[in-house]
């Protein structure tokens, strides 16, 4: 149905709808989420309550040795406005024990963003287990920037059944907050006044899977991120255009790159409602032609997923095609370069299947 509501009304109303259906048609008695403290986490916790009522939904704490005190605050002072249930169950240990179990086969090798996941996959873990035992849903909380880039972790934070933030780009989510605690959506079962803290709007995002982590370590910023995305998902434009409007080439090719080589990992990712034009795979999405997965029919691995172009980088086609009809290119001259991986290719090379990335 069209409305005249301001664009974060509409939106704000759009994921109350979709949770509350969701939850209700499938006759889950509550849902269950991760509280971190951060804005996502938070917005996410006021959508549930607003739809399904205090009663119904239950954060978890789940801090490691990297948690600070203010985010387990901020995560104890979102289930104080929102009067919802909060429990803390610590990974510290669960983390240490994987870590040791690990460590022959790791050998002497540096720590790095495996042991970083390790503690998204325990949370997913301990999450799921709770789900599976109370038959609560259990709801991610990552938004569609980090989504569109893969900067999320399979098995870990993206473990779920619905995702309410899923087509919310991250410069979205501060605007929705602040507008919430301006706001009483019309229908809310939610209270008034201000549910989403202050210091978790303000303080700069982070996953703290490190000491004195932030996402800028990773990403552009926000600001920046969003624009971009938003040139190259819903404008559909080109590199070169979205250059043209003042951003830096660089940046733009490894935005650009970053969202094909994450498709893999959206692929993967739970259902949620649409509130933009080309969703990110939601429910609504499965079968359009809007999902912007769908549009660019890209295949979730090999070349194409990492962004070649291989008429376009001196490759060309040959007539052997593997059993599944899909056909192969080779490199037609020895400088031929994979634009997005900056390799170059020998002559007379065949790229199917060439190897990306996987679980970040």
């Amino acid at each position: 149905m069209w409305t005249d509501e301001p664009r974060p009304a509409s939106v704000y109303h759009a994921m109350m709808l979709g949770l509350r259906d969701y939850v209700r048609k499938n006759g889950f008695p509550g849902v269950l989420l991760g509280l971190s403290g951060g804005i996502d986490s938070a917005l996410t916790a006021a959508v549930a309550v607003d739809a399904l009522g205090s009663d119904r939904v239950r954060g978890m704490r789940l801090p490691s040795v990297f948690t600070t005190a203010p985010s387990l605050d901020d995560a104890a002072e979102t289930a104080r406005l929102l009067g919802i249930r909060c429990d803390t169950l610590s990974i510290e240990g669960t983390v240490a024990s994987a870590e040791s179990a690990l460590a022959p086969l790791f050998a002497d090798r540096p720590r790095d963003v495996a042991e970083e996941n390790l503690q998204a996959r325990v949370r997913g873990l301990l999450l799921m287990g709770l789900s599976n035992k109370f038959g609560h849903l259990l709801v991610t909380t990552g938004n569609k920037s980090e989504m569109s880039v893969g900067y999320a972790t399979l098995y870990g934070d993206m473990c779920g059944g619905y995702s309410v933030l899923k087509d919310v780009y991250k410069t979205e989510v501060y605007a929705l907050s602040r507008w919430r605690n301006a706001h009483h959506p019309g229908g809310a079962l939610g209270p008034t006044g201000c549910v989403i803290p202050e210091s978790s709007i303000t303080k700069a995002p982070t996953a703290e899977l490190r000491a004195n982590q932030t996402d800028q370590d990773s990403l552009p910023p926000y600001e920046v991120l969003d624009a971009i995305l938003n040139g190259l998902v819903e404008d559909e434009r080109s590199v070169a255009e979205i250059v043209g409007r003042g951003y830096d080439r660089d940046t733009v090719t490894r935005v650009q790159r970053l969202l094909y080589s994450a498709e893999y990992k959206r692929r993967q990712a739970p259902p949620a409602s649409r509130s933009r034009e080309k969703g990110s795979g939601g429910i609504a999405d499965i079968q359009s032609r809007t999902c912007f997965e769908r549009r660019r029919r890209r295949r979730a691995v090999g070349p194409w997923a990492m962004g070649y172009r291989p008429w376009a980088m001196g490759l060309e086609a040959t007539e052997a095609t593997d059993r599944e009809g899909q056909g192969r290119w080779r490199a037609t001259d020895q400088t031929a370069t994979a634009t997005g991986a900056g390799r170059k290719i020998p002559a007379g090379a065949d790229i199917r299947g060439t190897r990306h990335d996987h679980a970040r």
